[in-house]
């Protein structure tokens, strides 16, 4: 097992401007990892980077951390289900607290609205 530096990272992030917050869930949202673990971390970005971008982003990531299996998820895309999961997890930033609470309500809101719909499938 690793401890990830997760409080660098958010330093990190807390600096960028083009961040509206960032949050870390899934298996290593305590910083720890094992030989097969992936750091997942949401990102809400101010506006939508492109592939180049994204590429120097999660290389940026990777070398705050000292640690190269990162999944990035762009929360504005997110699927509801996975949404919500990465906004149960650590927030490690929020930049934004305007764009913060109008994401993570309209992501709760899909949630539900999926939630509602496996239901009446099932």
């Amino acid at each position: 097992m690793r401890t990830l530096d997760l409080d660098r990272l958010a330093a990190c992030l807390s600096e960028r401007e083009d961040i509206a917050f960032a949050v870390v869930f899934g298996s290593a949202k305590d910083g720890t990892v094992g030989p097969e673990s992936d750091l997942d971390l949401g990102v809400c970005f101010r506006s939508q980077p492109d592939t180049e971008e994204l590429l120097e982003f999660m290389a940026e990531v990777a070398a705050v951390l000292q640690f190269d299996s990162i999944d990035v998820v762009d929360l504005a895309k997110a699927d509801p289900i996975l949404g919500f999961e990465a906004i149960s997890g650590r927030f490690l930033c929020r930049n934004d607290r305007a764009r913060t609470a109008e994401l993570c309500s309209l992501i709760s809101r899909e949630y539900e609205d999926a939630i509602a719909q496996l239901h009446r499938v099932a």
